[in-house]
């Protein structure tokens, strides 16, 4: 009869901390605010008198569900940061579409966590209040080089002036003989084994790796400057990657600077530096 009580308690038990410790991951973690807080990917943003509805996804690789948000307003400014959770993913999705209720005007939404903050609805001077990303700015020639500039000189690295989504939509390879292939092997462990590769989609999504570091995420184009707002795949963390597009030997080559080395891409169907 002891025995049974000892059981039926030791189960008590075992039920209680687990309802704990879900109830924790569940809630807990908004005890440390934004310190907390993943970025995330955005679809849409619609801004209201009295609320914000945001609609977007997870942007990494491993199934992880929405646990959360955690916002704060400030002087017509919302803050509001993310939390999603591996242990949630298997019976909840990335997927979100949240109402937030704020007291005052509301002209700028920004993406928060514990390093960043971005900037992703500026309020519209028209009046309108849903959020769609921005059309970027229509090609137009690059300007031609002055006659004091030597022949052949902007042919080689000149800005791509206005850019488009179309023109940078598909796969992309590190440029042959633009990259330092010593440093790269440096910095990114198993970059000849592995390859490397970066995917740019129509949707709005970008993802790259270089040997076994890959990052996943979203973008936005103004003009020659392509914001990427990405999460790490190997530990969660936020970074913000800005990508320029240039001009060289008269192709289309995206710039940046990833964890400290120069990395120059081009477009094109096959992995770079894959081990046979």
């Amino acid at each position: 009869m002891k025995t049974g009580k000892r059981i039926l308690l030791g189960l008590l038990t075992l039920c209680l901390a687990i309802v704990l410790v879900f109830l924790a991951g569940r809630y807990g973690w908004k005890l440390l605010g934004f310190r907390a807080c993943q970025g995330a990917g955005i679809t849409e943003i619609t801004v209201q008198q009295g609320q914000v509805r945001i609609q977007g996804f997870y942007p990494g690789s491993f199934g992880s569900g929405f646990v959360g948000y955690y916002a704060q307003e400030q002087d017509g400014k919302l803050y509001v940061g993310y939390r999603f959770s591996q242990v949630f993913g298997f019976f909840e999705t990335g997927n979100f579409d949240i109402v937030i209720p704020t007291k005052g005007e509301i002209r700028e939404v920004y993406i928060k966590t514990a390093t960043t903050e971005t900037l992703v609805w500026p309020a519209e001077q028209d009046g309108q209040q849903d959020a769609k990303p921005p059309e970027p700015p229509a090609v137009s020639e690059p300007p031609a080089a002055s006659e004091d500039e030597p022949a052949g000189s902007a042919a080689q690295s000149e800005p791509a002036a206005a850019v488009t989504v179309e023109q940078l939509v598909g796969p992309w390879q590190l440029a042959p003989d633009e990259n330092d292939e010593a440093a790269i092997g440096e910095a990114f462990p198993g970059a000849m084994e592995f390859g490397s590769s970066m995917e740019i989609r129509s949707d709005g999504r970008i993802s790259w790796y270089v040997g076994a570091a890959g990052v996943r995420g979203t973008y936005t184009l103004s003009g020659d400057i392509l914001r990427a707002e990405m999460i790490d795949d190997a530990d969660n963390t936020s970074l913000t990657v800005e990508l320029t597009a240039r001009q060289k030997d008269g192709r289309l080559v995206l710039e940046m600077e990833y964890q400290n080395v120069r990395l120059c891409w081009s477009q094109g169907e096959e992995e770079t530096g894959r081990g046979e």
